[in-house]
């Protein structure tokens, strides 16, 4: 389910309705499975309710639906059916649960928590896949939050009762913020699940939920064949974190992280040099050098300009590029542009004017990263961009959405179908595009400390420049959470690794047939409005690949119960 920030209005509705954290406005999908005026159940009479002793089916419905679904306020309730998901290795698939509660609780407040429980899937040859029961950053979370309990209630001389109270106080929130870990919640006494047996809580209380994963004998590359390169904003993780502007960002592991397979692109830290003072060249020179004698040098890339508009603007990309091409002649540059350079004479129209414009970058920028706002639908029009490039001098063209294009086409705002955000990969796929770029993924509106509410900036389109959240805003954790939209953005570039294969065993005019006849993709404004077709496309590739389906199966059991 999308993730997002509490509802600030949810403690002014009716005392008959229960409101969850919704991510940014309300409707067009953005809020998932709670009505107003909740669904009654007669049954259980209008006594108190402990929830240790009725089965969860009685007080929630829960159903499962595919990771494209939007689950908005109006969505019915489906029946619960086996969860069965087809992957390739090395691939992540994900699928959703939707909850609605069959009750109206008696106040405005939480109505209780819902607990997940995971068997070991486990294959027909008996394997097991097994989770460790706490991770590395959830131990180093449990032995800070410990050390800071300890550190606050040493025995020292208190200036007055009330400084002890409020340690004391602190101390006390900070181990009930640790209780109420997942780790824990199977061991809270009150309720009633502590000495129970997996089998026990099933046939108690529990909803289970089937769940069958069958693994194609096929494996997807390790690093993707199409770079896509996200924005993570620096100032929006200083300010939230308190931290000084411009902190010394070096770190022990970055060679590992740019060295790892899985990153097959990144943006050079790039401070400018537009002062031209020597201090500033010799800073550049010495970052430049330090680089290029790395293995991870040939997937780095300097972003000197965004949208340049004017041909001053243009000079200034060629000065700095010649600047790094003095240090290293191999040096990658990457400009975003949606139009040609006012007062300039490339040609007679503006769209003219903006295919021409690797004439006037040339040989100052090697990564060419167009707008998908201005093609619009006219997917026509992308052979007079790539005719301009010059591939054999090891250009490329990449592209890239932010505030649009808008509905029906491609983007990630908040509330457009999830097909809909998938799309956004099979055009870059369909149009020959060689990288992607978006532009933020914290873009948040500014914030003083680490769980402050979540706001989306104003003048864009909800959740434009916002994948990903603190995860501080929903729990004692550090870990960022993903939204919906960043695993539909997975998905979407697992599904051109499905089609790069069957295009290299059969031709790309057979791969983009495929997507065609499958109803996949089509252009624009014509792909699949539902998750059937995506599953139609990948189970031919997977079909053509080995003529038997699957090589494994595991089957696993998901509980909930509340």
């Amino acid at each position: 389910m999308e993730s997002g920030q509490p509802n600030s209005a949810a403690a002014d509705k009716t005392q008959n309705s229960s409101v969850p954290p919704v991510e940014g406005v309300a409707g067009g999908g953005t809020s998932y499975g709670w009505v107003d005026g909740g669904l009654q159940a007669s049954s259980l009479g209008n006594g108190a309710i402990d929830p240790t002793k009725i089965h969860s089916a009685d007080l929630l419905h829960v159903w499962s639906m595919p990771s494209t679904a939007n689950v908005s306020q109006q969505e019915a309730p489906r029946p619960l059916e086996h969860v069965n998901l087809l992957a390739a290795r090395n691939e992540r698939e994900s699928f959703q649960i939707a909850l609605r509660p069959k009750v109206s609780w008696a106040t405005s407040g939480i109505a209780g928590s819902v607990q997940v429980q995971c068997t070991d899937l486990c294959s027909s040859a008996g394997d097991r896949s097994r989770g460790e029961s706490l991770t590395k950053s959830e131990r180093y979370q449990l032995y800070k939050e410990l050390r800071n309990c300890i550190d606050i209630t040493e025995p020292r001389d208190y200036s007055s009762s009330e400084e002890m109270v409020q340690r004391l106080t602190s101390a006390s929130t900070t181990l009930r913020r640790m209780l109420a870990l997942p780790s824990f919640q199977d061991c809270e006494e009150n309720n009633g699940l502590g000495d129970m047996m997996d089998e026990d809580i099933m046939n108690n209380v529990a909803v289970r939920l089937k769940l069958s994963l069958t693994v194609w004998d096929f494996t997807l590359p390790l690093t993707p064949s199409l770079p896509a390169v996200f924005g993570i904003s620096e100032t929006v993780i200083e300010d939230r974190f308190c931290l000084e502007h411009g902190t010394k960002a070096d770190h022990p592991k970055a060679k590992e992280y740019y060295s790892d397979p899985r990153l097959a692109a990144y943006a050079v830290p790039y401070a400018p040099i537009l002062s031209s003072t020597d201090a500033a060249k010799n800073s550049l020179r010495r970052e430049v050098e330090i680089l290029k004698s790395e293995a991870h040098w040939s997937k780095s890339y300097f972003y000197l300009w965004d949208e340049p508009l004017n041909l001053e603007q243009y000079d200034v990309i060629c000065s700095i590029s010649n600047e790094l091409r003095s240090y290293a002649s191999d040096v990658r540059i990457l400009t975003t542009y949606y139009c040609g350079p006012s007062g300039s004479e490339l040609a007679p129209s503006t769209f003219e004017a903006f295919v021409k414009v690797p004439n006037v970058l040339r040989p100052h920028t090697q990564i060419f990263c167009t707008s998908e706002w201005v093609l619009g639908t006219r997917e026509d029009l992308v052979k007079d961009i790539v005719a301009e490039l010059r591939p054999d001098l090891g250009e490329e063209w990449w592209t890239y959405v932010c505030m649009g294009p808008s509905d029906p086409q491609p983007n990630w705002h908040l509330g457009m179908r999830g097909t809909q955000h998938r799309a956004v990969m099979w055009r870059v796929w369909k149009e020959g595009g060689t990288g992607f770029l978006y532009w933020g993924t914290n873009c948040y509106e500014k914030a003083m400390i680490p769980s402050a509410e979540i706001c989306f900036r104003r003048g864009l389109p909800p959740g434009d420049g916002v994948l990903f959240y603190p995860g501080e805003v929903f729990s004692s954790s550090h870990e960022p959470v993903a939204s919906t939209r960043l695993e539909r953005i997975l998905s979407g570039m697992q599904d051109i690794e499905y089609l790069k294969l069957y295009s290299s065993r059969y031709g790309r005019e057979e791969g983009l047939a495929l997507l065609e006849k499958t109803g996949v993709y089509l252009g624009p404004d014509r792909y699949a409005l539902d998750h059937g077709p995506i599953d139609v496309m990948r189970g031919e590739v997977a079909i053509q690949e080995k003529e038997s389906a699957y090589s494994t199966s595991g089957r696993g059991t998901m509980i909930a119960s509340h």
